[in-house]
């Protein structure tokens, strides 16, 4: 009897620690609260210490444009964005004029001067596609949503005191890679916007943005809005998506420093495009003197 009391105590005890190896090999829940998301999203950035002294990000590079789908042709130029807060402002500029030479500069523009967006043109009177985007969905640039945590005006700073919802949506699948999904309902939208941020599960580092619109064609004065249906009219399925990689630790916060959007136009009755912007970042310097920066496109 003693035998077969001390054979069950023994297989008891295993039992325990069998059962505590496998509870600790178990994975985290892939739908953390959305307060846990944030707090290890921002300890991946940098220490609290680091972070309440960052007020300022001067961003510079080299970006290049191209057209995958509906169009042909690359153009590049320097880009620099800055910030300061919850402004921004966001400069890429393709072809460069010379005293001998009077070249047309296009480029891309935006800003955010904590009040009111404004959005450049890329020739006099015309939007590109993206700025267009931008302008419609004013969201993306006044929340400070574009450029991810290259700007001080990232909202997960402080998306609370903006009144902004957020939903976690677990680990969804994208271009081949599982990322924990999370929803953001900033305070005040066009309502049409769906707004997806995407983090890496084992780093909590913010790797993709993705912004999708389905849009109804109409007349106004940017082309590249009012033709969105193509003649047979129906509106289009609009996407904008920013990819961030090559992260590295700069000014004691773990920044990235490649930077790529791509804008889809997928129209519903005909004529679709696809347009994309990398930027190589050489330059990151942490509260950099602004003074004269208005953050306003003039």
């Amino acid at each position: 009897m003693r035998k077969s009391l001390y054979s069950f105590s023994i297989l008891f005890v295993l039992a325990i620690v069998v059962a505590g190896l496998i509870g600790s090999s178990v994975p985290a829940s892939d739908k953390p609260k959305p307060e846990e998301l944030v707090s290890k999203h921002l300890d991946a950035l940098g220490s609290s210490d680091a972070r309440e002294a960052l007020k300022g990000l001067d961003v510079e590079g080299n970006a290049q444009a191209k057209f995958i789908q509906g169009g042909t042709g690359t153009s590049g130029g320097p880009f620099a964005m800055i910030s300061e807060n919850h402004k921004l402002m966001m400069k890429m500029v393709f072809g460069v004029a010379t005293a001998q030479e009077d070249t047309k500069v296009n480029g891309e523009s935006y800003a955010f001067d904590g009040e009111k967006k404004t959005i450049g043109f890329i020739s006099p009177g015309q939007r590109s596609q993206l700025e267009d985007f931008l302008n419609n969905n004013g969201e993306v640039v006044q929340e400070g949503l574009i450029g991810g945590t290259l700007s001080t005006a990232w909202p997960l700073y402080d998306w609370q005191n903006r009144k902004a919802r957020l939903d976690v949506d677990g680990i969804k699948k994208v271009d081949g890679k599982e990322l924990l999904r999370l929803t953001y309902h900033p305070r005040r939208g066009t309502g049409d916007l769906k707004i997806y941020l995407f983090f890496e599960p084992e780093t909590f580092r913010h790797v993709k943005t993705i912004y999708t619109e389905q849009s109804q064609a109409q007349m106004g004065t940017s082309s590249s809005r009012s033709s969105i249906g193509g003649e047979g009219g129906g509106g289009a399925n609009l996407t904008l998506q920013e990819d961030f990689g090559g992260f590295a630790k700069i000014n004691n916060l773990m920044l990235p420093t490649q930077w790529t959007i791509k804008y889809f136009q997928e129209g519903l009755g005909s004529g679709s495009s696809t347009i994309q912007f990398d930027m190589q970042i050489s330059k990151i310097q942490a509260n950099p003197n602004i003074s004269g920066v208005t953050f306003r496109i003039q």
